[in-house]
């Protein structure tokens, strides 16, 4: 019998949600959560098949966009961003993104961590504030403008976050106009040669701008909470596994992405009916994927549950599968591995870390408790 102690929703969150996602694993691999109303699929396989399914997209068709920032410049930004999209406008974009992504010359980043990490930098500073300034700053946005930027995408985020009030959504659609114009000027204006943006506008003569812009929001608003959450969880796996840190910091850094990852689930809406593993998923069903159980399936991964440094043929859903696999993710990765390894190169003695997980739904994302 599953455990009612944690339901999927709250899993994301929770101090200890991995016994309860073995549970489901082993007794119910896919269920419907009659007071959710949602498919809860667990079983790294079957994620997989609904991630590729022709029968399912990634937002509701008849909601487009979140009916709280319907008319709002937040829902502009909202409704074309590539994760929010299917088809070929959103491949091509994507394809694009990815392509100037991977010319990014990384040698600069531990230059680029020291110029953005302050000497006063908190905890909170370093995971949410500095991959967001790096990104920035690797994208071609000049350094006078980044404490506006940083600003408005930590507004920005709250529209992205179901549990966000009205306040909170009216903030992050101000927000997200401040974002649109500063970014229109910065397009029009002379990038830094080399720039992630000047590669784009380049080599991509026939993307939508405003598509093109709406995704740069996108992408830095990932930095602040999956990025953040990204470095955060690391931070705690150096504690707890800190023996095994030193010997690969990228590997480390993956394995975390892994075994405790930033975002613990994604969701699915069916478009035709069809059955997978003896359930019948109807039109308009939801499905909560939980990519965080999925990581740790035996199938998946041999000990999924061991937090192990150089795992052979490490598999990982965390950035997620198929046709909307995070075209960061190799960056994301190799941002976080740059601000580790700063801070382990300047960290004091302070005590042992203590936390709490921020309230989502899917990000597991912690903040820092100052003793």
């Amino acid at each position: 019998m599953v455990s009612t102690r944690i339901h999927p929703l709250a899993a994301a969150a929770h101090a200890h949600p991995y016994v309860y996602y073995a549970v489901l694993r082993d007794e119910a691999p896919i269920f419907f959560d009659t007071e959710h109303k949602i498919w809860v699929v667990s079983r790294a396989d079957l994620i997989m098949e609904l991630m590729q399914s022709p029968h399912c997209v990634v937002c509701p068709p008849n909601e487009p966009v979140p009916a709280a920032i319907v008319g709002m410049p937040a829902a502009e930004v909202f409704a074309r961003l590539i994760r929010m999209n299917e088809g070929q406008a959103h491949l091509h974009l994507k394809q694009a993104i990815q392509r100037n992504l991977a010319l990014v010359d990384t040698a600069c980043l531990p230059q680029l961590v020291k110029k953005w990490r302050s000497s006063e930098c908190d905890l909170y500073a370093l995971c949410h504030f500095v991959p967001v300034a790096v990104l920035a700053d690797l994208l071609g946005f000049t350094p006078d403008t980044q404490p506006e930027i940083m600003g408005w995408i930590a507004d920005f985020v709250a529209c992205l976050s179901p549990l966000s009030r009205d306040a909170d959504l009216a903030r992050a659609s101000v927000a997200a106009q401040c974002l649109l114009v500063h970014f229109t000027g910065a397009l029009e204006g002379d990038l830094p040669q080399g720039s992630v943006l000047a590669h784009l506008l380049q080599n991509s003569d026939d993307i939508d701008h405003q598509a093109l812009l709406a995704n740069l929001i996108g992408l830095l608003s990932q930095s602040y909470e999956a990025t953040a959450g990204l470095l955060g969880n690391c931070l705690i796996a150096l504690q707890q596994h800190g023996a095994v840190a030193i010997l690969s910091l990228t590997s480390f850094v993956e394995e975390v992405a892994r075994y405790d990852p930033s975002v613990q689930n994604t969701r699915r809406f069916v478009v035709q009916d069809f059955e997978i593993h003896g359930q019948l998923l109807r039109k308009g069903d939801a499905v909560l994927l939980l990519l965080a159980a999925a990581n740790r399936d035996a199938a998946f991964n041999v000990k999924g549950d061991d937090f192990v440094l150089n795992r052979a043929a490490r598999r990982s859903l965390s950035f997620g599968h198929g046709r909307h696999g995070c075209p960061g993710q190799a960056l994301a990765i190799k941002i976080t591995t740059a601000i580790l390894s700063d801070y382990l190169a300047e960290r004091d003695t302070a005590g042992p870390l203590q936390w709490i997980y921020q309230a989502s739904v899917n990000g597991r994302i912690p903040r820092f408790i100052s003793t």
